[in-house]
């Protein structure tokens, strides 16, 4: 019996909930604006993701954007303001 499910769709299904954690944590922590990923979408070779983000709030998901963006930022130089969550984020995004 043949796999359902390629290892690809397992990574994507992982990072997206990785990633819904990050983003609650922070939503609640900064006061942004309401958001949940909703999709990953991975390359077959896992070099790159791109990550689908639905604002609850319409009127409010440009704020929302720009907030996450400026976390992401911060994480990636290692001086964010979301301290708690830079070290995980680093360590759940290699997929070499």
């Amino acid at each position: 019996m043949p796999k359902t499910f390629h290892r690809t769709d397992r990574v994507s299904a992982q990072i997206r909930r990785e990633l819904g954690t990050l983003v609650h944590n922070a939503v609640r922590v900064h006061g942004l604006p309401s958001v949940s990923v909703s999709d990953v979408e991975i390359t077959r070779d896992m070099a790159h993701a791109k990550i689908f983000v639905t604002a609850l709030m319409p009127e409010r998901s440009v704020e929302a954007m720009k907030g996450l963006k400026e976390l992401a930022l911060g994480a990636a130089d290692g001086a964010g303001a979301c301290h708690e969550a830079a070290p995980r984020a680093r360590a759940a995004l290699p997929l070499r």
